[in-house]
């Protein structure tokens, strides 16, 4: 996972570098929290998905892999410029 992290801080990473990185750290964390979900006794047909809109987006894709048929929600906030308070 370090290498995927220094690609996605690297500048001269192109946007393909970027997803593959991205996609690498999304599957890592989706299969950590499967497991923790798991030990605790989730049932993986009650996962439901919601995704904040920009950076939850590249998270989408390997959640999916490992929860196939959850559905999915979509939540767009943006940041106010002063003060950085996020608004609905």
């Amino acid at each position: 996972m370090r290498e995927s992290l220094a690609l996605l801080r690297d500048r001269a990473t192109d946007t393909a570098g970027f997803r593959a990185a991205s996609e690498q750290i999304g599957e890592s964390l989706i299969q950590e929290m499967h497991e923790l979900l798991r030990k605790n006794g989730a049932v993986s047909e009650s996962i439901r998905l919601v995704i904040i809109l920009r950076s939850g987006v590249a998270l989408l894709a390997p959640a999916l892999h490992t929860f196939p048929g959850a559905p999915v929600g979509v939540l767009g906030m943006k940041r106010g410029d002063s003060p950085l308070v996020p608004h609905m």
